[in-house]
């Protein structure tokens, strides 16, 4: 959210807003997550424009605490 408007760059007010769905896989220190989201924004120079967005995404974690 953005509290005022300059002329340039972001617009004031609620620009962009997202949904966001997914699921995700644990296999021990990493883990898998996939799913879809919904962007819906708004530019300065265009009128509000849609994005559909496939993710895939992969996290790691070692063990650098001695916890497992």
């Amino acid at each position: 959210m953005n509290l005022n408007d300059r002329g340039e760059g972001p617009v004031e007010g609620f620009e962009q807003n997202r949904v966001r769905a997914g699921a995700g896989w644990q296999f021990g220190r990493a883990r898998v997550e996939a799913g879809y989201e919904w962007q819906y924004g708004q530019q300065r120079s265009a009128p509000w424009s849609h994005r559909h967005v496939l993710f895939v995404e992969f996290t790691f974690s070692p063990d650098t605490f001695g916890t497992e």
